[in-house]
Parts: structure tokens; C-alpha cells; sequence
């Protein structure tokens, strides 16, 4: 049994009418029937009896109908409650994190936010890299879109995104009819990078590094969509993530699979373990979790 049998049953019997009912909750006449069948199966019982058209309560449709009356009302005010709460929710909430970033991953997340507490102020900062971590010690900020791994004795983590990064190469490239490559076969090209701050700027060079090559960086900046978009202006290659790729214009790109090395790209929203939060916070990192558990990494 669930809560949408018993409010089913609720609007049937009241409405002694199927078609009423369903018009009125937005649903077909037969997910109703299906919904009464199996609280009937649940139960051992008929709920209700058919005469003319017209439904009414059977006997223990009546005493279950004392029941439902009983958990309409506790609904009713748990529902009243709850809204009361999430409206004393209220405070500022500070999120580190690059435009990409936030374009990709939080445009979902801060509208859901925002619908369940709209009191609660919502700033973003442009500041990202190494440096993210000292506003999160500080307190000056209170959640960072990093990339994993970080100190999780130190950072709660929630983990937004479990990508492998592919490599976008000018169109009419060399490597452009190739579907994969290694990072061997890279040690000529010129190269896109993000900053040296970035922990998949370090990650980059290690790969580089166990290929037995120094990279030919030509162009580097903190901005995943600048670099992506330089690209396909003959600049050089990079390598990010397929949602980077998707962000930008990819006609005059081709993107290729790495067959070696670590091009992993596990994203996460963290935050400061050990300290006193306050409602918005606790209620932003709640939300966050449930969303981020609800969609496929």
C-alpha cells in the first residue's frame, strides 16, 4: 500500500464516480481501478460495490473509509507542517565553482532548491582551482565543485559525475578518422590545458609523463568552454569531458576515446566536514544528495 492508493480511494469514494475521480487527479479510469484492485488484494477485501454506474462503499469499504478519514487529516497536517518548515528556512548559501560548471551540473538543482525554500539566497563564486579549498577552510564559501580525489577526512563529499574525458582534435586533423588513441601518439601535438591549479591539469601532465613526453602546452585558461571552443579555430587538441563537449559547438571537432592512461572525470560537491552549518546549508547539501542519488553518474 501507498500513499497514492489511499488518496484514490479517498477521492473515488467521495466522488462515488470513477471518471469524476479521475478527472479530478488527473489520471485514467483504468490506473484507479488497478490502484483499488491491489489494496483489495492487500486487504482480503471488496472496497467498493457497482449499481447502475454508480460506485459506493461495501461494508469494509465503510470501516476502511474510517481508517483513510483518519490518515487524510494527519497528511493534511504533516503536509502544512513541512511547508511551514521549509519556509523558516532562510540564510545565504555560497557555492564555489566554475561557469561550466555550474551551466552543466547546478541549473537543475538550485531550481528544485529554490521552489522547496525560496528564502534561502543563493551566491556563486567564481572561484576555483587549488584555491577553493582555502575558502572552504576559511568559511568564506560554504560548497566547491572539485574534482575527485579530495581529503574525505577533511570534506563531505557528493559525487556529481563519473565520466571518462575524450579528446577533440580540429576537423581535418591528422588523427580526425580515428576513434581512439594513446597518449604516445600525442607527444607532437600542441596542447589546450587548464590552468596549473587545476588537479586535471596535474593529472594531464602525469599521463603525459608515463608516455615518455613533455606536452607542447600552447594556450592554457581556468575556462573548460573557451579552451573546448579554441579547438575548433585550429589552436591545438584538448582533452575534457563528453558535458564540456556538449556545451559548446562541436562542428569543426572530432572527439576521440583515450585508450591509455587516467582520463578519468569523477566530480563532486564538497564541503567542509566539522562545522557549526546553518539551516540553508544543511538544507542545500539534503537536496543536493537526493538529487545526485537520483541521477546516473
Amino acid at each position: 500500500m501507498d500513499t497514492k492508493q489511499i488518496l484514490y480511494f479517498w477521492e473515488i469514494a467521495n466522488c462515488a464516480n470513477y471518471s469524476t475521480a479521475a478527472k479530478t487527479l488527473s489520471v485514467t479510469q483504468p490506473t484507479l481501478s488497478m490502484a483499488i484492485q491491489k489494496l483489495e488484494k492487500e486487504f482480503g477485501v471488496t472496497l467498493f460495490q457497482y449499481s447502475q454506474g454508480k460506485v459506493s462503499l461495501t461494508n469494509d469499504g465503510k470501516r476502511f473509509y474510517g481508517y483513510v478519514q483518519d490518515f487524510i487529516g494527519i497528511y493534511n497536517k504533516m503536509l502544512e507542517n513541512m511547508s511551514n518548515i521549509n519556509k523558516e528556512v532562510t540564510g545565504t548559501i555560497t557555492i564555489a565553482a566554475a561557469p561550466v560548471m555550474c551551466k552543466i551540473y547546478l541549473g537543475d538543482l538550485l531550481s528544485i532548491f529554490h521552489n522547496r525554500y525560496p528564502d534561502v539566497s543563493i551566491h556563486i563564486e567564481n572561484k576555483y582551482g587549488g584555491a577553493s579549498f582555502k575558502y572552504l577552510d576559511t568559511q568564506e564559501i560554504d560548497f566547491a565543485m572539485k574534482m575527485l580525489p579530495v581529503d574525505n577526512t577533511k570534506y563531505d563529499v557528493v559525487q556529481i559525475a563519473k565520466q571518462k574525458m575524450r579528446l577533440g582534435v580540429p576537423k581535418g586533423h591528422l588523427f580526425a578518422d580515428r576513434k581512439r588513441i594513446s597518449f604516445r601518439e600525442l607527444r607532437n601535438e600542441p596542447f589546450l590545458t587548464l590552468s596549473d591549479d587545476y588537479s586535471l591539469h596535474k593529472q594531464f601532465l602525469s599521463n603525459c609523463e608515463k608516455a615518455g613526453f613533455t606536452p607542447n602546452v600552447v594556450l592554457s585558461s581556468s575556462d573548460c568552454n573557451f579552451l573546448a571552443s579554441m579547438v575548433s579555430r585550429n589552436w591545438g587538441i584538448f582533452l575534457t569531458a563528453q558535458p564540456v563537449w556538449d556545451s559548446v559547438d562541436t562542428s569543426n571537432i572530432h572527439l576521440l576515446d583515450i585508450s591509455d592512461g587516467d582520463t578519468s572525470w569523477n566530480l563532486a560537491l564538497i564541503s567542509k566536514k566539522e562545522r557549526m552549518m546553518n539551516k540553508a546549508s544543511i538544507a542545500f547539501a539534503s537536496t543536493a544528495e537526493q538529487y545526485f542519488a537520483n541521477l546516473e553518474l
